[in-house]
């Protein structure tokens, strides 16, 4: 059964690609990273992935937090992007960063390895969703934590949320199911800013 809390209230390469030239100015308030954090259990030395990692935002976050110790796996499909993001971590001195040139029914993540997976903004993106979720199982520790945030739509079908961007976090909760996942949380406006609201989901391997 679905264990979720409401709150009240397509190509990858192209979105990924305009993330990445947003604006950093004041993300951390409004895109609540804290919070992101705090749902994957971040600790130093644990072994991470953002996967659609864009401009590498939630990456150097994810960088700080686990320290030298840990790890940290960005995943993109575009190799322009990909690229991009490679030099920027090697200019910026984050080793404990490796960028991944993943496809879209394999990100290409170490087997069994994983304490968390974050989706930023990417999820109603991924053309063959169930392929992903089955690698993301193979990557997660038992217990290990999978959070996607995305743009939350209230349109009636699946094709049309992703047609405009989006996908209802009640849908991503039971395609997680579906795929084995466990439900932890599911809050249908976790971030407001203007018009646009962003899903948070959280579940568990």
């Amino acid at each position: 059964m679905l264990r979720a809390v409401f709150a009240l209230a397509s190509a990858w390469p192209n979105s990924l690609l305009a993330r990445g030239q947003d604006s950093d100015a004041g993300r951390d308030t409004w895109q609540r990273v804290p919070d992101l954090l705090a749902a994957m259990r971040m600790r130093e030395g644990a072994h991470v992935a953002d996967v659609g990692a864009g401009g590498g935002f939630i990456t150097r976050k994810l960088s700080a937090a686990v320290g030298p110790t840990g790890r940290v796996y960005a995943v993109e499909i575009d190799a322009r992007i990909a690229e991009r993001l490679q030099q920027h971590m090697q200019d910026e001195g984050l080793a404990n960063v490796e960028v991944l040139r993943g496809s879209a029914t394999d990100p290409g993540l170490p087997a069994g390895r994983l304490d968390a997976i974050i989706v930023v903004d990417a999820y109603h993106e991924f053309t063959e969703h169930a392929a992903m979720l089955d690698a993301f199982r193979r990557a997660l520790r038992r217990g290990g934590r999978l959070v996607i945030c995305d743009n939350a739509s209230r349109l009636p079908t699946r094709d049309e949320q992703v047609k405009w961007h989006g996908i209802a976090p009640r849908l991503i909760a039971e395609e997680l199911e579906r795929a084995g996942f466990r439900m932890l949380s599911v809050d249908e406006a976790f971030t407001m800013r203007g018009s646009g609201r962003k899903g948070l989901v959280i579940a568990e391997r």
